[in-house]
């Protein structure tokens, strides 16, 4: 697809389209084919939009036929394929050609009601899940689950459990919250009914926004509106002193990751600097680099093992432009960092292009300001969360990002890395904030999840 590109403040901000499809149009089909639409057809809407051009607002007809039912698209909008589960929407007079829309295959509602998601992971084999809520309460479930099947359930937080992630052998979770505190919890289903909390980790004096697994999880980080980002021993569940990073000026971390230095991972020979002591506790951090999100707006990152700033980016269309960061992601094998802002800017820096060495950033200005490869945007609604598709397009990753407006999408970039839509991922509720977004691959099949204010973990 070669999307409308509008460069707005910067030439290197693109604007993408948005697909939006009315959520409940597999129940209007079922209805029309069931014959419960006695009218024999029903209307759903389907709306798309590019910033700065008028909205188009078209309706799909479905009709019933003796074969099942039939499609028709009408009011500028165009539609390809005789299912739901395999349809294209194009609009002519936005530049939009046919794109991909995907219907979730799975929608599972952990609490049986519309109590809101505010944490959610996958399993690295794919086979559990875990939702975190407002009010403290974990809850591990069965990817395979039914409503007879039983689910893990603990109140181990005192308030909002802002983020969960999975250990990688997809039986121990790590949890965080505003409670100010992290905790790893036995996630085994095949052990107890009830989640068991065995590391309470705490020294953070503000919430605990985020956090991240060193290799198999013998140290833990996490990362907090204190500012500060914390190493953990966790067989012993006391932070590593010597390796608290504390972010410039005090301004809160609101998001963080954690992977291997690119310049080890991509350059021969270009071997990772390694701390001069390694610290009593510390497993498995040299040649690691940690990404952060600031409150400010601003995106850095640092060596784990020394605390040597090894970027920063004002991420900034302008100087004055301090837009907070709540979405960040980190890839050594891609050499890509995203990251997302409140209002709804995503960011992409090549890191294979840089060309910095492990020796350059020493003695420099850590303020030296790195911009970004690519900036996007769809609309205002904040990002969430962002992950990487399985899928690579032209030098860059695909990337899947989830809004506050509970619009989901993945793009894609071409040879020049400039940024297209590649799929919608639809049946969110307008306003319902797509909280988290994961990608899973299991034997080989790529999985998109998304969890939401409507109570839903839904996969596609």
């Amino acid at each position: 697809m070669d999307t409308k590109s509008l460069p707005i403040s910067s030439p290197s901000m693109y604007i993408l389209p948005q697909i939006t499809v009315q959520h409940d149009i597999t129940v209007v089909m079922d209805d029309v084919r069931d014959g419960v639409v006695t009218s024999g057809s029903e209307d759903v809407w389907i709306s798309c939009y590019l910033q700065g051009h008028e909205s188009v607002h078209g309706k799909l007809r479905i009709s019933k036929e003796p074969s099942g039912v039939s499609f028709h698209a009408m009011q500028g909008v165009e539609w390809q394929g005789s299912t739901t589960a395999d349809f294209r929407v194009s609009c002519p007079s936005l530049g939009i050609d046919p794109t991909p829309v995907r219907l979730a295959k799975r929608v599972y509602n952990p609490t049986g009601g519309q109590k809101k998601i505010t944490a959610f992971d996958i399993s690295p084999d794919g086979s559990i899940f875990a939702t975190g809520y407002d009010d403290g309460t974990i809850l591990v479930t069965p990817a395979s689950a039914t409503s007879s099947e039983p689910r893990r359930i603990a109140k181990t937080h005192l308030s909002t459990v802002l983020s969960v992630l999975f250990f990688p052998s997809s039986i121990v979770l790590l949890s965080t919250s505003s409670d100010l505190s992290a905790a790893v919890h036995d996630a085994n289903l095949a052990s107890s009914s009830t989640l068991s909390t065995v590391r309470s980790l705490r020294a953070h004096s503000a919430g605990v926004t985020d956090c991240a697994i060193i290799d198999r999880g013998k140290n833990v980080v996490s990362f907090g509106r204190d500012a500060c980002a914390r190493l953990w021993h966790v067989g012993e569940g006391r932070e590593i002193v010597g390796r608290r990073w504390r972010a410039p000026k005090g301004s809160p971390i609101l998001c963080g990751h954690v992977d291997a230095d690119w310049n080890s991972v991509l350059a021969e020979g270009n071997e990772a600097r390694t701390s001069t002591q390694v610290l009593d506790g510390e497993v498995g951090t040299s040649g690691k680099v940690a990404f952060v999100g600031l409150q400010d707006g601003t995106i850095r990152g640092y060596e784990l093992s020394t605390g040597v700033p090894r970027f920063y980016s004002s991420g900034a269309l302008a100087k004055e432009r301090r837009t907070p960061i709540d979405s960040i992601n980190y890839s050594a094998h891609h050499g890509t960092l995203v990251a997302g802002t409140r209002d709804g800017v995503v960011f992409i820096w090549n890191l294979r292009s840089l060309a910095l060495s492990n020796e350059t950033r020493e003695g420099e200005d850590e303020e030296r300001d790195v911009p970004p490869t690519v900036t996007l945007r769809r609309n205002k609604g904040g990002i969430e969360s962002i992950v990487f598709g399985a899928v690579s397009t032209g030098s860059l990753p695909s990337i899947l990002f989830g809004s506050a407006d509970g619009l989901l999408c993945r793009v894609g970039f071409t040879a020049n890395d400039k940024p297209r839509l590649l799929e919608e991922y639809v049946g969110v509720e307008s306003g319902d904030g797509i909280r988290s977004v994961r990608v899973s691959v299991v034997e080989g099949v790529e999985m998109v999840w998304c969890a939401s204010d409507d109570g839903n973990v839904r996969r596609y």
